[in-house]
């Protein structure tokens, strides 16, 4: 067999495989936020995201986490910073289970714009994430 051919019975392979226990990640159509706040400043970074992110990634492992930020990728969120970045910034407040009051006396995320994150996601979408959520489990 040559290498083209094997490359191409994989894929078929991992084709199946997704389509029988993964739909969610042959998804084609990603969500494009709407862009409700234009920023005038330029995007910053998170100081410790690094950090972060290994550790989400350690808990969650990378399907889960692709998954939520397919469902938080949906809308344009409040703040200078990468939209993606303030998903596993709240999966980390969820895992770690350290409260806000911690990102504000460490200084690694403004309070302000968590606590209206956190407002954004998880009070004005509640009805949102929850049928969301019965869907998928």
């Amino acid at each position: 067999m040559t290498e083209e051919k094997l490359k191409d019975m994989l894929k078929e392979e991992i084709d199946k495989l997704l389509d029988k226990e993964w739909p969610e990640l042959k998804f084609t159509n990603y969500p494009t936020p709407t862009n409700k706040h234009f920023h005038r400043t330029k995007i910053k970074n998170i100081e410790e995201i690094k950090k972060i992110k290994n550790y989400v990634l350690e808990k969650l492992g990378f399907i889960p986490v692709y998954i939520f930020l397919l469902k938080f990728g949906e809308s344009d969120y409040i703040g200078p910073y990468r939209n993606l970045e303030k998903g596993i910034l709240l999966l980390y407040l969820l895992l770690s289970g350290k409260s806000l009051n911690y990102f504000k006396n460490e200084n690694i995320f403004p309070y302000s714009t968590l606590q209206q994150l956190t407002q954004q996601f998880y009070v004005d979408k509640y009805k949102d994430l929850n049928d969301w959520l019965d869907k998928k489990l």
